[in-house]
């Protein structure tokens, strides 16, 4: 949507089947001794969770675009099936950049992004996995995108908006 011609913003609602994903299966095959494979199951029992991701870029420019945005992943993994391995909460995302036309159909675009997970403690009656994994779970991450776009086609026509048609990463 844009608001004016150089402001362009993106809402975007994701509902994820996560319910779907019940187990890992793992087929193991001696080959050496000819044995009959083995499979191993990892029980997940993952459920289903949603997302909000908004954006604004803002064509400063016809060369600059700075840009942020924000987003909100709910958590698909219930307490008792936590793990070190499998770890997710409900989490919040920012995210500031920027997007600079080098030449005509290229573009460099950079951004900050920190992720900041929830907080999740995890009692040992609790938990189904084998072995178990109580405990207090945290996490934060902490990062630094740069990419390279090249469009190939057409260039951009005069008096068409001066945004690339790539969106801010939240």
């Amino acid at each position: 949507y844009y608001p004016t011609r150089k402001l362009r913003t993106r809402l975007y609602v994701e509902w994820v089947d996560w319910s779907s994903f019940d187990a890992i299966r793992l087929e193991t095959f001696d080959r050496r001794h000819n044995l009959i494979p083995e499979e191993q199951v990892i029980d997940q029992n993952f459920q289903d969770a949603f997302g909000v991701r908004l954006g604004f870029k803002y064509a400063y420019t016809d060369r600059f675009s700075p840009f942020a945005g924000a987003s909100f992943d709910s958590n698909a993994i219930p307490d008792a099936w936590l793990t070190p391995a499998t770890f997710d909460s409900d989490k919040v995302a920012a995210t500031v950049g920027g997007d600079v036309k080098v030449a005509e159909g290229l573009n460099v675009k950079a951004a900050f992004v920190q992720v900041l997970y929830g907080d999740r403690t995890v009692e040992l009656q609790e938990s189904l996995q084998k072995p178990a994994a109580p405990g207090k779970y945290t996490n934060a991450v902490t990062f630094f995108n740069v990419g390279v776009i090249y469009r190939f086609g057409r260039p951009q026509e005069p008096g068409e908006t001066p945004f690339s048609e790539s969106t801010p990463a939240v």
